[in-house]
């Protein structure tokens, strides 16, 4: 006989009349009848080719071989009922693994708090974070490689759903020894004949298109530095004196030395960013990732 043969319901008959030791009993427990007990535990003891009781009209006793199978056939039902326990768990979404996108910047935005609510109450799901540009994520999320991102983008992507989860303003990073580096706030217009560091487009379309649009708004084109690579070596290098940039505000927060973060003034452009997610995903967890990071972070124009 296969393994996979075995069924669990004469298992269990099985160790409910090593409990009772009385057939009669033993039905009662299991809401059926003493014959179809009997023919059950002769079924099983045929299929294992084992004497597991000796029994006359009064007695019913385990044999030695039924007392040794006794401590295996509780251990199937045990790690039967933590298999359903466990599966149940999933689909309720208590239990599982998400894979979540982010941006660097998502650090100083508040992911912290969204990943210490989540630990808290789904202790059993397991994050995994991939951090990457905006437009990659946009196409994992798409292609079902991740189950949701956080990206930095002018708007909500078409064809997947998606959750505001910051509002805020760009502030200018400029070197301490700069002139205007004492300034409580900085027109645009200002920035006219200054280098402007900006990330290439390949690198993240959303900062670089808002940041020339805003240079555009103000009525000049900026003598630009293009870069690839993190926001924070973007700071760095404003820093070192390769040249000044134009950063969402939340990057004060990193607590980087040499710079100045002022307040921008002439335009209404502002970074602005997304959870999104594939509807048609159904992953377990997700819902509840989602819900908590609404709770957290859900951004108000």
């Amino acid at each position: 006989m296969r393994e996979s043969e075995l069924d669990f319901k004469l298992i269990r008959f099985f160790v409910v009349l090593s409990e009772e030791l009385h057939f009669g009993r033993a039905a009662h427990r299991l809401f059926i009848t003493q014959p179809p007990l009997s023919k059950a535990i002769k079924r099983l003891e045929k299929e294992l080719g084992l004497k597991l009781f000796e029994r006359d009209s009064k007695h019913v006793v385990l044999t030695p071989v039924g007392e040794v199978m006794l401590i295996k056939a509780k251990e199937i039902l045990l790690q039967a009922r933590n298999t359903v326990a466990f599966a149940n768990s999933i689909a309720s979404g208590l239990t599982g693994r998400i894979e979540i996108g982010f941006t660097a910047i998502m650090l100083y935005r508040g992911l912290g708090k969204v990943i210490k609510r989540f630990n808290s109450e789904f202790p059993n799901i397991e994050v995994a974070f991939t951090e990457t540009v905006s437009q990659r994520q946009l196409e994992l999320v798409k292609g079902g490689n991740l189950d949701g991102g956080f990206i930095n983008s002018p708007i909500s992507p078409v064809g997947l759903e998606s959750l505001a989860v910051c509002f805020e303003n760009y502030v200018a990073c400029i070197p301490l020894d700069h002139h205007l580096a004492g300034s409580k706030k900085i027109s645009l217009t200002a920035l006219r004949d200054e280098t402007l560091l900006v990330f290439a487009r390949d690198a993240s379309h959303a900062y670089h298109d808002q940041v020339m649009a805003m240079c555009t708004e103000a009525g000049f084109q900026p003598r630009i530095r293009q870069f690839s690579g993190q926001i924070l070596t973007l700071v760095a290098m404003v820093a070192a004196g390769f040249g000044i940039t134009i950063v969402p505000e939340a990057v004060k927060k990193a607590g980087l030395k040499g710079v100045a973060f002022i307040p921008l003034t002439g335009s209404k452009i502002k970074p602005t960013a997304f959870f999104i997610w594939n509807p048609k995903r159904k992953t377990p967890g997700l819902k509840s990732f989602i819900d908590i990071t609404r709770e957290v972070l859900a951004a108000k124009k």
